[in-house]
């Protein structure tokens, strides 16, 4: 059994060396794309004239974003127990920290361990909670996305991007109503996972099944189309800070237009990326300013440059002091994590 199971760690770790590949090699070139052609002394003659009276607005409504999304989680959790805005905020802030700093967002597990450790809840039971939020937020990206696409002139791998994310969240949605409105009997049964002999197949299966059943039982709570429309305040801010420093660099667009480039950062970065989406914010942002609107490669890189500073030195500087505040390290978390992923696997 023990000579069966070691050859799945090196395939494990050649599989994340991979993603990492990929995730890197994508930013990189992301950058390179994003300063060819740039006018080195126009560059940083153009971010100089950034208008600093924009900041603290752009600042207070990102801010504001996430404490919407504390405010969502914790509505989306009560199925699983009772906890504070401000501790939903807090493991919030933590993930997003540690987003920053590891890549594939893993942050998201981070923030999930912790919400475990304070409420207390077992780990599986909190992520179907942080699935339906990525399914709350793409059904929106996807909205407005769809607009975009209906309305300017959208070309080349934004258009094909657009498309498939449509597609995907169609389907991700319309299995989120057959979780939530399935009967419970025609949900597949823990049963069927013990009969499969593959140990990595019966986890699966397993974590699938204890997935379904939380996905319904958020479904069914009080307060799952208040989170719905939740994140909808919470894209509507984020696109207000987006405009805000469009404002301060003085940029020739309009508000629909600035929106329109806000959704293509999304839908750029829509997939985990580097740490901080370092790279595809930046191409994405240029893409959308200087392929759709006329923007200047010169403008539009530093524009890309300098917001991405703004908007996420506040997530490092408040993740970093929320993460403090958890008393763990990355690495403690990451072990962790990994323990109680195997013990699932084990009990089932």
């Amino acid at each position: 059994m023990a000579e069966q199971q070691q050859p799945e760690i090196p395939r494990e770790r050649g599989s994340e060396r991979l993603r990492l590949a990929i995730a890197y090699g994508i930013a990189v070139c992301a950058l390179l794309w994003v300063f060819h052609g740039v006018d080195v002394r126009g560059f940083f003659k153009y971010i100089l004239k950034l208008d600093y009276a924009w900041i603290p607005l752009a600042v207070a409504a990102d801010i504001v974003t996430y404490i919407c999304q504390g405010w969502r989680w914790k509505l989306l959790l009560r199925p699983v127990g009772e906890i504070s805005i401000f501790k939903t905020t807090e493991a919030t802030y933590a993930g997003l920290f540690a987003s920053e700093v590891v890549p594939l967002r893993f942050g998201e597990l981070v923030r999930a361990y912790l919400i475990s450790c304070w409420m207390p809840a077992e780990f599986s039971a909190v992520l179907p909670s942080i699935v339906v939020e990525r399914l709350f937020d793409g059904m929106w990206v996807a909205v407005g996305i769809g607009l975009v696409v209906s309305f300017f002139p959208v070309h080349g791998w934004a258009y094909t991007g657009a498309i498939m994310l449509l597609v995907g969240i169609g389907l991700a949605i319309a299995a989120l109503a057959y979780a939530v409105y399935a009967r419970r009997s025609r949900l597949a049964d823990e049963r069927t996972g013990r009969s499969i002999h593959s140990r990595t197949l019966r986890t699966l299966v397993s974590f699938l099944v204890h997935l379904a059943q939380g996905l319904r039982h958020i479904g069914l709570c009080r307060g799952f189309y208040l989170a719905l429309f939740l994140t909808l305040a919470m894209l509507l801010l984020q696109a207000l800070a987006f405009w805000c420093l469009v404002q301060g660099f003085h940029l020739k667009i309009g508000v629909l237009e600035s929106a329109a480039v806000f959704m293509i950062m999304r839908l750029g970065t829509a997939l985990p990326g580097a740490p901080a989406n370092v790279g595809t914010w930046q191409g994405s942002v240029v893409f959308g300013l200087s392929t759709l609107f006329g923007v200047s490669k010169t403008q539009a890189a530093g524009f890309s440059v300098v917001a991405f500073v703004l908007l996420t030195a506040p997530l490092w500087i408040i993740g970093f002091l929320a993460f403090l505040g958890s008393e763990a390290t990355l690495l403690q978390i990451r072990r962790e994590i990994d323990r109680l992923m195997a013990h699932h696997g084990r009990r089932h």
